[in-house]
């Protein structure tokens, strides 16, 4: 009998600590009210697709003449041969720059694939460039940003500003510029 008996205390024993264990659990889930939610968060990646088109000889003055205007590099490098050789000779440029990517683009910077060549004769013949947008404003890079899916037009004007006549020759220069743009950092989501 001795041996029944421990077995029913043993038995309320662990019956009384199973009930007590289940109503802290569930007394627990009734007063807490804060809800956990977890998973993941992924963000994916966007495109970028930054390049020139639609070039055209927007304006000539006096004797300036455009040889060639061309788009070369899949669409990244303006390819143009121009002829300035009377005082007063300019001529004007307009392309566009497009961002048909997801991703916003700052203009870093911009330039001549053969700079050195281009300012030596710049330089000896007094012939001035402005790259400009359409509407006259100023490049800013490192400001300039270009949305995505948005355009650009651009003014590209080369001046002969010298006093005497270059030649009486037509002699072109060919010139290549490109515009350098860079991926903007999205700020962090703040909440």
């Amino acid at each position: 009998m001795k041996r029944d008996r421990n077995k029913k205390i043993k038995y309320i024993i662990v019956s009384a600590f199973a009930l007590f264990a289940f109503t802290v659990t569930v007394a627990y889930a009734l007063v807490n009210k804060q809800l956990t939610i977890g998973g993941n968060i992924n963000r994916k990646g966007g495109t970028w697709n930054i390049y020139l088109s639609n070039p055209t000889v927007f304006s000539t003055t006096g004797s300036a003449k455009s040889e060639r205007i061309s788009l070369i590099n899949d669409n990244k490098t303006l390819d143009i041969a121009a002829s300035l050789t009377q005082p007063g000779d300019s001529i004007t440029y307009t392309f566009q720059v497009t961002n048909g990517g997801t991703i916003k683009a700052k203009l870093l910077k911009w330039g001549f694939v053969n700079a050195s060549d281009f300012n030596s004769l710049a330089t000896k013949y007094n012939i001035s460039t402005t790259l400009t947008y359409s509407n006259g404003n100023a490049l800013q890079p490192g400001v300039d940003i270009l949305q995505a899916k948005a355009t650009n037009v651009f003014k590209l004007t080369f001046k002969y500003n010298g006093e005497e006549a270059i030649t009486t020759d037509d002699v072109f220069l060919s010139i290549q510029i490109e515009l350098l743009y860079g991926q903007v950092s999205s700020a962090p989501v703040t909440s």
